[in-house]
């Protein structure tokens, strides 16, 4: 996964350390992957009082959007 950074590339792990809120998407897909990868990063990140709520979407499809 690229990010736009000094260093030219960061893996996943990096990124959701260095996570900060964006609100200019492009158009660039994401292969599936790294979707995979961040999906599987979600289902273990900590939840409030262990309720452990899940439900994701992937929507890759600009008309669906």
């Amino acid at each position: 996964m690229r990010l736009p950074t000094a260093r030219a590339e960061m893996n996943v792990f990096e990124a959701i350390l260095a996570r900060r809120s964006v609100r200019s998407y492009t158009a660039q897909e994401i292969d599936r992957a790294t979707i995979q990868t961040l999906l599987e990063a979600a289902v273990r990140a900590p939840t409030a009082m262990h309720q452990e709520p899940e439900a994701f979407i992937v929507i890759q499809d600009r008309p669906l959007l």
